[in-house]
């Protein structure tokens, strides 16, 4: 019986470290796409930008709210970590979350440019994706963290939903 009660934790664990894994890979690709369009927007010029340039801008922010929405069923996959777990978690999104500030403020920025170009309509529509797609995963992904690390889980997601939000606003 022991041997079997030994067998079904290690293969709990498995399922656990396995499911972390694709949650981490996940956050790896946003983190990635993240970087991508916020080097892109800080290239933006806020006078005499290029369409082509913008419209990169645009093709970025469709495949940050893509990477986004796979994230969604990994951390729903992913049951309640351990401490050490979330703490490499939050520490995965916390890597990120100064980009999402710097690309916010930077696309506000340079919303006359896009306004001249015509594609200020368009980033604001890539905006209010951005939030839905981030709530979605937001939700998902604050269940995975124990009780005692909500409190940094929901400030990160706060974090994170205020600056679309002032994005938003300001392109609406």
């Amino acid at each position: 019986m022991v041997r079997l009660t030994s067998f079904v934790a290690l293969c709990a664990a498995c399922v656990v470290s396995g499911q972390l894994t694709a949650l981490e890979a996940s956050l790896a690709a946003i983190s990635s796409r993240v970087s991508v369009i916020s080097n892109s927007v800080s290239a933006f010029p806020t006078a005499g930008g290029s369409s082509a340039s913008a419209q990169a801008i645009h093709a970025q922010a469709t495949g940050l709210v893509s990477a986004i929405n796979a994230a969604v069923t990994p951390a729903k996959n992913t049951p309640v970590l351990d401490d050490t777990d979330a703490t490499t978690l939050i520490d995965d999104f916390e890597e990120f979350i100064g980009d999402i500030f710097v690309t916010t403020i930077n696309l506000v920025n340079r919303k006359a440019e896009l306004q001249k170009l015509g594609v200020a309509s368009t980033i604001a529509t890539d905006l209010a994706n951005l939030k839905a797609a981030t709530k979605t995963f937001e939700n998902a992904w604050v269940h995975v963290v124990p009780e005692d690390m909500a409190t940094m889980a929901t400030g990160i997601t706060s974090a994170v939903d205020f600056a679309l939000e002032t994005a938003s606003a300001a392109f609406a």
